[in-house]
């Protein structure tokens, strides 16, 4: 491996034959042809191999994309990609998802001055299954959405809506986005006036329905975020919310999780919490939400941890296991991690590696299992090489957490 690659975007087509779609940039000239190339690809969940790759040649246009920040899968029918690049060289791209063509990239210009929005940091990116795409990013104090219509029979993109939430009095700090799809509807999270806040806003016409904001004792400074969102749809269409806050603690360090119940579109309550009291630097990387329990993947001293939440136990304790096999850690440099419900997987990359494990859970245990490894390669090698690795068990003790150390304003 000569050169460094950061995976930034990772999401999981569990419609088809289950593909993975990573994206980000490399220097690594197995990766890449040239260096500083902004990269997607797409990678079998069965195989383990390369379905295709895309570079991106920057420097050859108005803006030139360094990094691949955000990128999901069409809603649906899932013709397209649709990837954001990170700041700063903002932009919009389009891809075909069944052979990774570019299809079109597109900048952002202020009509009031006519410059191009090039220094924004992307939160989220989707396209639902009529075309329309919905962006939100964020610039100093300001959080950004905007929603275009993508025609593709001409490639050509057109401005529907936009909206910015922020002002000097009221600042906003973004850095996660849900979204659900067939309801139009997304939850941010980030930090409101020095506080963690998770906010749902109605993409049709991008109406704010509510906010709330996260106060307590292990709360006290800006650099506190709500920083992953996961959502369950019930069937009357109220949504309930799992969130991971971050930087909690005087030393920064610890995590919480808030579990809030939405009792209709505009209302929601704050119902469980649970904080997780390390003294090591921890980090989340996924959070999913059932009818029944929470499930998150953190990562903390170079090492991932596998946690289930019951929603029902009034229990302050959770499972955690470490994500381990007889030949590696599976846990340094992680930079994304994505878990399947559906099929009781968890995906994530490690460096040039990629990871397919499945979850398995009885009772007090859980069982992580790889499947295959992989290591990303460029296009013309037909496919990764896979390693098939030894599952090793470790159980970890239980791990306390405090329940109800967070309030609401």
């Amino acid at each position: 491996m000569i050169g460094n690659s950061i995976f930034n975007c990772i999401d999981h087509d569990q419609q088809q034959n289950g593909f993975l779609i990573i994206g980000g940039a490399s220097n690594s000239t197995d990766i890449v042809s040239n260096a500083n190339s902004p990269v997607i690809m797409k990678i079998s969940e069965a195989t383990g191999k390369l379905k295709w790759q895309q570079q991106l040649n920057a420097g050859t246009g108005v803006v030139s994309p360094q990094n691949l920040k955000e990128c999901t899968i069409q809603q649906g029918i899932q013709n397209f990609i649709v990837a954001q690049s990170d700041n700063p060289q903002y932009s919009i791209l389009v891809f075909r998802y069944d052979t990774g063509q570019l299809l079109k990239s597109f900048y952002e210009i202020d009509t009031s001055t006519q410059n191009i929005q090039l220094q924004k940091i992307p939160m989220g990116i989707f396209m639902n299954s009529q075309g329309q795409i919905y962006t939100i990013s964020w610039r100093g104090i300001i959080i950004y959405i905007a929603s275009f219509l993508f025609t593709s029979t001409s490639n050509t993109i057109t401005s529907t809506v936009s909206k910015t939430f922020g002002s000097f009095i009221n600042n906003e700090i973004g850095k996660s986005v849900a979204y659900i799809s067939g309801l139009e509807q997304i939850f941010l999270g980030g930090n409101h006036n020095g506080q963690p806040i998770i906010t749902k806003v109605q993409l049709s016409n991008i109406q704010w329905l509510y906010s709330k904001q996260l106060k307590g004792p292990g709360i006290s400074t800006t650099q506190q975020y709500i920083t992953k969102i996961g959502l369950f749809q019930k069937p009357d269409n109220t949504i309930n919310q799992l969130v991971c806050v971050e930087n909690l603690g005087t030393d920064l360090n610890k995590v919480a999780f808030v579990y809030f119940v939405e009792s209709s579109m505009t209302v929601n309550t704050m119902t469980r919490s649970w904080y997780y009291p390390t003294t090591t630097k921890t980090q989340c990387l996924d959070v999913k939400l059932n009818n029944l329990n929470g499930y998150f993947i953190i990562s903390q001293g170079g090492y991932n941890y596998y946690g289930l939440l019951n929603l029902a136990s009034q229990s302050s304790t959770i499972t955690v296991t470490k994500l381990t096999t007889s030949t590696s850690s599976l846990g340094q440099n992680t930079q994304n991690a994505y878990i399947s419900i559906l099929k009781s997987q968890v995906f994530y990359i490690v460096q040039t590696q990629f990871i397919i494990g499945s979850i398995s859970i009885g009772s007090n245990v859980i069982i992580f299992r790889p499947i295959r490894m992989g290591v990303l390669c460029r296009v013309f090698q037909l496919s990764l090489k896979i390693i098939m690795v030894e599952l090793v068990t470790k159980d970890i003790p239980l791990t306390k957490l405090l329940q109800g150390p967070i309030g609401l304003n």
